[in-house]
């Protein structure tokens, strides 16, 4: 499956085909070309079925599609441990290193909504909804003087701005 998905995405472009049923769809064309897959994009998003296996060999797990770059997103295979103020947050996807990798990072809100989306293929997330542990940061700022930042709730997919000072979940992203 994760073969299929990276073929299709360097054969068609991220932005130009759709998985459906197993069914790859080049954008404008009926006719499918097979694939073993389980993925839909709708936009430039990137959206995994919830019985897709998405480890990569490293342990990083496939996202999906960055709405910011339209490259392939990959993600850690869990929350980082406990929650974080913003600027903790920050500090802490920086300093990640694991996968083989050091290049991690807080996902931007259009990246967070694309991990909201695809959260059941993915895995591990808090969908508690509580206050904090159910929260995850984004790296998109509020606009205020930098005071607030977007962040999603993964119970229901509510975006806010939150006091960057409040503790939220955290996954990194690359």
């Amino acid at each position: 499956m994760k073969k299929a998905i990276a073929q299709a995405a360097c054969v068609f472009g991220l932005a130009a085909v759709s998985f459906i049923g197993g069914e790859a769809f080049e954008r404008g064309k009926a006719s499918p070309t097979r694939a073993r897959a389980g993925a839909v994009l709708s936009d430039k998003r990137l959206i995994v079925a919830a019985n897709s296996n998405l480890s990569m060999p490293d342990g990083t797990i496939f996202a999906g599609a960055s709405p910011d770059t339209g490259k392939a997103m990959y993600t850690t295979p869990a929350d980082a441990v406990g929650t974080y103020t913003q600027p903790a947050s920050t500090g802490y996807c920086s300093a990640l290193k694991t996968g083989g990798h050091s290049d991690w990072r807080v996902p931007t809100m259009g990246e967070l909504n694309v991990l909201f989306q695809n959260h059941a293929a993915i895995g591990g997330f808090d969908t508690s909804g509580l206050p904090s542990g159910g929260w995850y940061w984004s790296s998109s700022h509020g606009g205020d003087g930098n005071w607030h930042d977007w962040a999603q709730r993964f119970k229901d997919g509510e975006q806010a701005k939150i006091y960057v000072y409040d503790t939220l979940s955290q996954r990194c992203v690359r």
